[in-house]
């Protein structure tokens, strides 16, 4: 059953006809079981390259796998910055990529903030991105106001886009999620 439920989960997104539910109980699997295991998945660790915002010794760890161009991500964001506010160092949040492929900018968005990443202003771009998804104009014409915007030197913005490394990252970790 351990290894259905893992098929079922990783093929979701080719399996657009039927709900989770219905894919479980085929394979007589309970969604209390699937939520077990869930809860067990392993998930790595801070790691030095991760987008952080608190110390990697706070005593709370928050990992998030998020997409910028997901009205529930930016919700779980303004949640996440009020958690800070009133834990401060008590608690670390990270940021990993997990682009949907139903979000047509999403790809785009997460290569735009490694690449301002790079230029140490990921949180910036993090931000400017999810207020242009909010105001409903996050685009990748948007991309280059903000890099200006910001002050990254635009020339090296630009072609950090085109490099396979930023992108292979953002494939990583949405592989891992």
């Amino acid at each position: 059953k351990k290894d259905a439920v893992k098929e079922i989960i990783t093929d979701l997104p080719v399996k657009k006809e039927a709900s989770i539910t219905d894919q479980l109980a085929k394979e007589n699997i309970s969604t209390a079981q699937t939520a077990q295991q869930a809860a067990f998945v392993d998930v790595p660790g801070l790691s030095a390259g991760d987008h952080r915002k608190g110390e990697a010794s706070a005593p709370v760890k928050i990992i998030v796998y998020s997409d910028f161009e997901c009205e529930f991500c930016a919700a779980l964001n303004a949640a996440l910055d009020r958690v800070r506010q009133d834990y401060g160092d008590q608690v670390a949040v990270a940021f990993r990529h997990y682009p949907l492929s139903s979000h047509a900018q999403a790809y785009p968005a997460a290569l735009a903030a490694e690449c301002a990443a790079g230029q140490g202003k990921f949180w910036e771009m993090h931000d400017r991105l999810n207020a242009a998804n909010a105001s409903g104009t996050l685009g990748v014409t948007g991309f280059d106001v903000f890099a200006g915007e910001l002050g990254l030197d635009q020339s090296e913005f630009n072609d950090c886009l085109a490099f396979e490394e930023p992108l292979a990252r953002i494939q990583a970790q949405s592989r891992e999620a």
